[in-house]
């Protein structure tokens, strides 16, 4: 079967370490990410979700206009709670704007100062307003060839440790751009982490081995959603669901909810249900999280 034919290539793949709780402040980044993707879908919506982020993201959530959280899909106040002030989904609302591609997102991102965030010792706000802001311009090239462009050129004169070197290290190897492995290769190991990076290395080949599978994006993804799968999939498997969850269309959700029933209906007492619990966990977080 084809399917199985992806996860035999996949063999021999290092497992990541795989959480046993939730990550924190992912249901607020889920929200987030979700906003961003309206603008797109609804674009009369489009200047007020934009709005929205932008006071997420510089921690001025109490000046979100009256009824803004209604018209965008959310409930009144949500925005207001305290996981939404927290440097982590700060950062992510910066994340978030660069998942748009509108003249006022470049605009806000171009002229954006550090000092305006406030205090960000682990610039860890910062660091995600960069990222956001070669995400936006990204998003805004057409050709594929050019973006692949755009993103070798990152990672050939990025800082070794910087973020921005791995998302666009990420950008690469999510997109199936098997011609980059050179220059992604080198960019990794560049880092000196030894073993670590060779797992990285075989992490990327995978994704870009699933992405070249089905000209389809979406089956290629699902592929690897097989609760049949062995423990060195787990990071695979997690990658698939948020680059599905990243689609935000009917037919990539349906795989996902078709995922979550698979692990339903595996027995509770086999050691597979344990392993995959925390996948049909995030699936059924990311699914409720969505602005209606």
């Amino acid at each position: 079967m084809k399917n199985r034919a992806v996860l035999v290539v996949m063999f021999g793949m290092t497992r990541a370490c795989l959480a046993t709780s939730f990550p924190p402040f992912a249901g607020a980044c889920a929200v987030l990410d979700r906003i961003a993707a309206a603008t797109a879908s609804r674009p009369e919506t489009q200047a007020t979700a934009l709005e929205v982020l932008e006071r997420v993201a510089l921690g001025r959530t109490a000046e979100i206009a009256a009824g803004a959280e209604v018209q965008i899909g959310l409930a009144a106040g949500q925005l207001q709670r305290k996981e939404f002030q927290a440097s982590t989904s700060r950062a992510c609302a910066f994340r978030a704007i660069g998942k748009t591609a509108p003249p006022e997102a470049v605009d806000f991102l171009s002229k954006l100062k550090r000092a305006v965030i406030g205090p960000d010792g682990s610039l860890e706000m910062w660091r995600a307003a960069q990222i956001a802001r070669n995400d936006v311009q990204l998003r805004r090239i057409a050709d594929p060839q050019l973006k692949t462009e755009f993103l070798e050129s990152l990672i050939t004169r990025t800082e070794t440790r910087d973020s921005l070197l791995a998302w666009a290290v990420d950008k690469l190897c999510d997109s199936g751009a098997i011609r980059s492995l050179p220059e992604i290769r080198q960019a990794i190991r560049r880092r000196l982490n030894g073993k670590r990076d060779e797992e990285d290395i075989r992490f990327c080949e995978g994704k870009i081995q699933v992405i070249s599978s089905n000209p389809d994006r979406i089956k290629a993804l699902s592929s690897v959603l097989r609760t049949e799968s062995t423990p060195e999939y787990d990071r695979l498997q997690r990658w698939s669901i948020y680059q599905l969850a990243d689609e935000g269309n009917a037919t990539a959700d349906a795989e996902l909810r078709r995922f979550a029933a698979e692990i339903g209906r595996v027995p509770a007492s086999s050691p597979q249900r344990l392993r995959l619990a925390f996948l049909k966990q995030l699936i059924e977080t990311m699914l409720a999280t969505r602005p209606r």
